[in-house]
């Protein structure tokens, strides 16, 4: 996908620097991003790299086992001042990263393959200790030292400077490439093996056993080994899990000699009570994925099958009513569609796609104003996605707003080079003589 960068000022990254003490060594170190730019950037990118994994699960009971679980982490963590955030992310792939400033997510096809909540407490563990030392800041402060341009767009998306739709979606979307690129590649052996380290010693002291941390490991060695799908992704940001395994053991018996008198939590029932809930649930999300890839690929009959046994198995889930609006919307019933995006708003509040789908509905009826209205809030919430540009722009062209319409068609080409939108917005932009 391309991504086309707009120059801003330099000035704004010497507002980065600062001189600040690292987490778990206390020592001063000058660097290119403060604390509050680097809780901003993770939560400025979270959106589009959410959209990458499916967006949020919705299921609260397994949210607020992983809240739980991940706040008893964070609070004996080297960053227990930032307000961490643990997040279930709605995708079969297997996989766990962090963001900077307090941002850990699970994917919901990891969760599914843990066996106690030693394992999960181990898993959060090591992504609070990156955010701990710093890792993803760092990866980004390298990044700026070496590429002007991308300091400057993240100094704007840092500094929420960016007043213009087309700025700002460049500047959010370098943020997000460069932290999506951490998530996906990881940071390296010692910095991983550092995180082994640091998520032992929070394992400990949250009342779990470390032996989870070597449970968590074996087990994705057992997943490699059986090729379940999205593992060889984890693995490549989680590398030489053999060696691993031996040294977080030895640095267990090194920094807790005495650990047979400290008492350990057990709450493994109520554990495997909230997972295998969460189990016989799963089986919907899996139908919920096959009927996406469906509908993507126009098997919309095929789709609609898939998605009507999610909601068979989940009952009345907002999240499956608005897949099963995309379907009827691709198969041109907007009454059906409707009818389901309006119940899906009643059960909780719009996301992205649906946003999106509910505007599409308004456009088709002729309401351009309230499609703009829909087209700005789904912009508001993933301001680096062409498709809210791309029907944003096309509700001010019907209402003759050519001058916003064509900045808006600029943004769909910068953002993507996927077809139609791309054909779409160049004929567009022909039309309005604003090429």
């Amino acid at each position: 996908m391309r991504r086309r960068l707009l120059l801003i000022p330099l000035v704004l990254v010497a507002a980065l620097s600062s001189c600040r003490a690292n987490r778990v060594t206390g020592a001063m170190e000058l660097g290119l991003i403060s604390e509050s730019t680097e809780i901003e950037l993770g939560r400025s990118a979270a959106p589009d790299i959410e959209e990458e994994y499916g967006g949020l699960c919705p299921d609260p009971l397994i949210n607020a086992c992983v809240e739980e679980v991940g706040r008893k982490i964070a609070s004996v963590s080297h960053c227990s001042q930032i307000d961490c955030r643990f997040r279930v992310l709605n995708s079969s792939v297997v996989n766990a990263f962090a963001l900077p400033g307090g941002l850990v997510y699970i994917t919901r096809g990891l969760l599914a393959k843990l066996t106690d909540e030693s394992q999960l407490a181990a898993v959060l563990a090591h992504e609070v200790a990156h955010i701990s030392a710093g890792d993803g800041t760092q990866r980004i402060s390298k990044t700026m030292n070496t590429n002007a341009l991308l300091a400057a767009g993240v100094a704007t998306a840092a500094s929420k400077s960016a007043k213009d739709a087309r700025e700002k979606a460049a500047a959010v979307s370098i943020a997000g490439n460069i932290l999506s690129s951490s998530a996906s590649n990881g940071y390296g052996r010692e910095a991983e093996e550092h995180a082994d380290a640091l998520g032992a010693e929070y394992v400990v002291r949250a009342g779990y056993p470390p032996q989870g941390i070597t449970k968590a490991m074996e087990l994705f060695q057992s997943l490699r080994s059986a090729r379940v799908p999205g593992v060889e992704e984890f693995f490549r940001s989680h590398p030489t899990m053999e060696r691993r395994v031996d040294e977080v053991t030895k640095e267990i018996r090194k920094r807790f000699p005495d650990l047979p008198n400290i008492p350990l939590a057990d709450n493994e029932e109520e554990f495997r009570r909230r997972m295998s809930l969460f189990t016989a649930k799963n089986k919907a999300y899996d139908k919920f994925d096959e009927a996406k890839r469906a509908r993507a690929v126009g098997q919309l009959a095929r789709a609609l099958q898939l998605v009507n046994e999610a909601l068979a198995i989940q009952g009345e889930s907002p999240l499956f009513l608005g897949e099963r609006a995309a379907v009827y919307l691709a198969m041109n019933d907007d009454r059906s569609a409707e009818a389901d995006e309006r119940r899906a708003r009643e059960l909780a509040p719009p996301t992205y796609d649906g946003r999106i789908g509910w505007g599409i509905l308004l456009l088709r009826k002729g309401d351009f104003p309230e499609a703009e209205k829909e087209f700005e809030a789904a912009v508001d919430l993933r301001p680096a996605h062409h498709l809210g540009h791309y029907y944003l722009a096309e509700s001010r062209y019907r209402m003759r707003k050519m001058a916003a319409a064509a900045e808006g068609f600029r943004t769909v080409l910068d953002r993507t080079e996927e077809n139609p939108y791309v054909d779409d917005a160049r004929r567009r932009l022909k039309e309005i003589g604003g090429n």
